[in-house]
């Protein structure tokens, strides 16, 4: 008994408030007539076919930086990522704030995620960038 005593409250208060919204949520849209949907209505200006399906394509390319470098002997040590390694004779391309700052050459000396290159053109710093494109 208790139940249906909450229960038909529960509807008598509730009840009104849901029969009282009689008129449409959203007006609508100006210049398109009742019958067409706004979904279907054309647009003003068209969209341009390439900017609707834009084509993403992931960076491959292998990425380290610089951990050290010596002045005095021109080599550089770079540090890759885990399971990424420059191979041996590869060039590399020194960014330093998105710009090309020098170019180096890997040697055959490496140790764990660590390579020596020697610095073929340019500059460099500790914390560039080496990419290989």
């Amino acid at each position: 008994m208790r139940n249906l005593l909450l229960s038909l409250l529960v509807v008598a208060l509730v009840g009104p408030g849901c029969l009282h919204r009689s008129h449409a949520l959203f007006k609508p849209v100006p210049g398109v007539p009742d019958s067409e949907p706004a979904a279907l209505a054309s647009p003003a200006t068209p969209e341009p076919a390439a900017a609707a399906n834009p084509i993403v394509t992931p960076d491959t390319g292998l990425i380290g930086r610089v951990a050290s470098y010596n002045d005095a002997g021109r080599f550089v040590v770079i540090d890759f990522p885990v399971g990424h390694m420059a191979a041996s004779g590869q060039r590399f391309f020194l960014y330093r704030q998105g710009l090309k700052v020098g170019e180096v050459k890997v040697t055959d000396w490496n140790r764990d995620h660590f390579v020596v290159a020697d610095l073929v053109a340019g500059e460099a710093q500790k914390d560039d960038e080496a990419r290989d494109k």
